[in-house]
């Protein structure tokens, strides 16, 4: 066998992984069995801390009933989880978005597990969701803005008194800024 260095370094053969050149790319991401319809959030914001609740609407999109649902959830702080009834359901086509909300009920307490590990809140439903059918997910988490972390919602840099110039709070939204501030 033969001994090689790093990737690009002295004696890398032709099978010595090339590096990446981006962090994420497509293949990384898989589509969802679950799939989001509609994000509704109510955002709550003391200082550098967002309490964020979240009604997420999801579509059970493979061909079997799912009794879980995992959702990305990154270094946020979860309070409650639940499962709300909903008397009308979501038309992509009709973006009935206005009257999908307004018929929100009350939240029934889900259980759910939080692998911090994993950065996976996985919520059990009171029944098996069947093919095509619609759940509504309602989260209230506690997310904190960082100093140094440039995803979910960060603080942005000092600049003179701050008195005179308070900081502000920055948010990026994309998938994986968006598991820090709702699952």
């Amino acid at each position: 066998s033969e001994a090689t260095s790093g990737a690009g370094g002295a004696g890398a053969g032709a099978d010595a992984p090339a590096a990446k050149q981006y962090k994420y790319y497509p293949k990384d991401f898989q589509p969802p069995a679950v799939k989001p319809l509609h994000l509704g959030l109510l955002v709550d914001v003391t200082g550098a801390q967002l309490q964020v609740t979240l009604h997420g609407t999801y579509r059970n999109d493979t061909s079997e009933p799912v009794t879980v649902v995992t959702l990305d959830c990154n270094s946020l702080e979860v309070l409650s989880v639940g499962v709300v009834e909903a008397g009308v359901a979501v038309d992509l086509e009709a973006k009935n978005f206005v009257e999908h909300t307004a018929s929100f009920g009350a939240a029934a307490d889900a259980a759910f597990e939080y692998n911090k590990a994993d950065n996976k809140l996985a919520v059990t439903l009171p029944s098996p969701l069947a093919p095509g059918a619609q759940v509504v997910i309602r989260t209230v988490t506690n997310a904190v803005a960082t100093e140094h972390i440039l995803e979910g919602v960060y603080l942005d840099h000092q600049h003179g008194d701050p008195a005179e110039f308070p900081r502000n709070l920055m948010s990026q939204c994309q998938q994986y800024g968006f598991q820090r501030i709702a699952p």
